[in-house]
């Protein structure tokens, strides 16, 4: 079995217009090879795990300051079957 993981945090602060918003983003993928010569894998991965996602943009240039918020997928499951195909 085999297990990945990763984590970023994302970190906007601006204390001159009062605007703070912080969010970290982890995923996790659980594995497991099997079948001759360990051909086949069956990896169950999660996304945002934490359920915090916010998916902001922030644009600084001397004239304005941009602060865009997009809808985006938050926690979501992907289950993968992978079959190496070594013979070729």
């Amino acid at each position: 079995m085999t297990i990945r993981t990763d984590a970023r945090n994302q970190l906007y602060k601006r204390t001159d217009v009062g605007y703070n918003q912080s969010y970290t983003l982890w995923n996790i993928t659980l594995a497991e090879k099997f079948l001759k010569d360990n051909a086949g894998e069956l990896s169950l991965q999660a996304f945002d795990v934490l359920n915090q996602n916010k998916n902001i943009t922030q644009t600084v240039t001397d004239s304005y300051l941009e602060v865009q918020q997009t809808n985006n997928l938050h926690q979501y499951f992907l289950l993968t079957f992978t079959y190496r195909l070594s013979n070729f």
